[in-house]
């Protein structure tokens, strides 16, 4: 049987004219606020200008975006070869011209302007490859979803920056959820992170800048992290369809606070004191309170689904993140976790009777070359790749722009992409505003 690849990652091919010859599209970034907007830059991207366009303000954001793509330059495995073409000023989208054809915007800052960015940006010719969130408010919203439609009339592209979609796996989750034979009817999903804003990031402490504590700026915690958590809920529950807001029902949200000290904050983001926009967050005892945590629970297409975040400030000693999923079907499970348990490694466990479970081993070795397969007792195996064909997070917004550039080409987002990203976002701002009610 032939092997599959363990994702199904689009291969972006550059446009060609009717001459034949080669048209390179060309990247223009605003207003690099995160740094994950350099990490798209870490390689070079096939059929893209090296040239890239740079719109933003004066500031330690726009520095550090530049050294972070000045180390990939410089770097000596396989250094890119990026030419920054820097258009600073206060006003800098005053100044952002019409894009020729295959042109295209990244977006990763500031959350609170990313719509009116991406709105900008389509009505200006570009397609738009955004990182979460899209958007934070219920006005958020209505932009982004005005943007989609307009983007649709024009053939351009709007695509989120989901990585977690090429984690292989969370790709194997979904291969073995989908399997109805094995898995039988979604009964019931969970899913659960927790964050830090004090880290390390490729063995450097990362610095936020300072509005990254405003929910204002920044977004709450369930309107930010849930938007990875509610596209890979989307995507391995239901592969190539779409999931439509009425198929939302029973919304329920809460949320609630992460203190943080003006010590904690000087140490996370260099700055000293608290932003007079900060102040109304701020305790009578002097601590920031942060509104980073929250669950969200709906019925998805009659399926119940609870989805929760958290954001403490630091992680204990030798750890880091964790999360956990669990997909409850009515002849299997599967859980895919990462904390303490298990020495902060990501653990697929699959449970279900012993022949259907070697039956699915047997299938899916097959498909995933290199599958390594432990029983670990009766009715439950954990499920592995070899580290080789494990690309890590940043390898995968490489991944996430191959897509991306493919949809440019073909002048058309899935009509699956488009609901489900409108949906997801849907839910989140909803659940914000909810949970603002209920403090009232």
């Amino acid at each position: 049987m032939k092997r599959l690849p363990f994702l199904g990652i689009l291969i972006s091919t550059a446009a060609v004219s009717a001459c034949g010859v080669t048209e390179e599209k060309t990247m223009t970034v605003i207003d690099p606020g995160h740094y994950h907007a350099s990490l798209i830059q870490k390689n070079n991207l096939e059929g893209v200008s090296q040239v890239v366009k740079v719109y933003a303000p004066a500031g330690m954001e726009l520095d550090s975006y530049m050294a972070n793509v000045d180390s990939f330059n410089s770097r000596e495995e396989s250094p890119t070869s990026w030419k920054e073409e820097l258009h600073v000023s206060e006003h800098f989208l005053d100044s952002l011209p019409p894009a020729s054809k295959g042109d295209f915007v990244v977006l990763a800052g500031k959350n609170r302007n990313k719509s009116a960015y991406i709105k900008k940006a389509i009505e200006c010719g570009y397609s738009v490859l955004s990182d979460k969130p899209m958007a934070i408010s219920s006005h958020d919203y209505e932009e982004l979803a005005y943007a989609y439609d307009l983007a649709e009339s024009k053939g351009l592209a709007i695509c989120d920056l989901m990585t977690e979609r090429y984690d292989v796996l969370n790709a194997i989750l979904r291969r073995v959820i989908s399997d109805r034979d094995f898995f039988g009817k979604i009964e019931n999903v969970s899913v659960s992170s927790v964050h830090h804003f004090y880290k390390e990031v490729s063995g450097t402490t990362l610095k936020r800048p300072a509005w990254y504590y405003d929910v204002t700026q920044q977004g709450e915690g369930i309107a930010d992290v849930t938007t990875h958590l509610l596209d890979l809920i989307f995507w391995q529950c239901f592969p190539g369809q779409a999931v439509a807001p009425e198929d939302i029902t029973n919304l329920m949200a809460f949320h609630y606070p992460t203190p943080v000290s003006q010590e904690q904050y000087e140490q996370s983001t260099g700055i000293s004191v608290f932003p007079d926009y900060l102040s109304s967050a701020v305790d009578c005892n002097g601590l920031l309170q942060v509104m980073s945590n929250g669950w969200i629970s709906f019925l998805m297409k009659g399926i119940p689904v609870r989805v929760e975040v958290r954001w403490d400030y630091e992680a204990p000693t030798k750890s880091g993140d964790t999360s956990e999923s669990s997909y409850i079907g009515e002849k299997a499970s599967v859980q895919l976790v990462q904390n303490a348990r298990t020495g902060f490694n990501r653990q697929l466990s699959v449970n279900g009777s012993g022949s259907s479970l070697k039956l699915l081993a047997e299938k899916l070795a097959e498909e995933y070359e290199g599958l390594i397969v432990n029983m670990a007792d009766e009715g439950t195996m954990v499920l592995d790749m070899p580290q080789d064909k494990k690309p890590g997070h940043e390898e995968h917004f490489n991944m996430v722009a191959a897509s991306f550039l493919s949809m440019i080409d073909a002048g058309k987002v899935p009509v699956w992409e488009k609901m489900n990203t409108l949906t997801k976002y849907k839910i989140t701002t909803s659940a914000v505003k909810l949970s603002s009610q209920i403090d009232e």
